[in-house]
């Protein structure tokens, strides 16, 4: 009796070796995959990002916005990331990827504006690794002649 017993728990030793081993090596996703959980919390929409001010710096051909931050609700942590959106006219569609300027994880953003007559209207998001939020107020940026 004791050798069946010893027999069926070395199967089982065996087994579960196996089936570790095998996990350890069939990595099919970046390590950083599994800390996105943290990053998301229980999945509720993060705040949205408020006093969004775009500024013209003619002269050097730049454009800076800057704006406050928001937590996330379901952490209670700031923001991971931040979203700015650039439009021609004012925004009624928002989250289109074409209209995605860049990503940040602070407060502000500065980047190189070419020369333009009219408007431009800019909004911002904030993203936890799982949900957006609602865009932030339109900051409107007018051709100053």
């Amino acid at each position: 009796m004791k050798t069946s017993v010893l027999r069926q728990n070395l199967r089982i030793v065996v087994l579960l070796l196996l089936v570790q081993m095998s996990c350890d090596q069939a990595r099919t996703v970046s390590p950083a995959y599994f800390l996105l959980p943290i990053l998301r919390g229980g999945g509720t929409r993060p705040a949205t990002p408020t006093n969004l001010i775009a500024v013209h710096f003619l002269a050097a051909q730049t454009i800076v916005l800057n704006w406050t931050g928001s937590l996330d609700p379901d952490t209670g942590q700031p923001n991971v990331i931040y979203r700015i959106y650039g439009y021609e006219v004012p925004p009624t569609i928002y989250y289109r990827e074409q209209d995605l300027l860049d990503t940040t994880p602070l407060t502000t953003f500065s980047g190189r504006l070419e020369p333009f007559t009219g408007s431009l209207y800019f909004v911002v998001t904030a993203f936890d690794g799982a949900a957006e939020s609602l865009p932030s107020p339109t900051a409107k940026l007018e051709t100053v002649l």
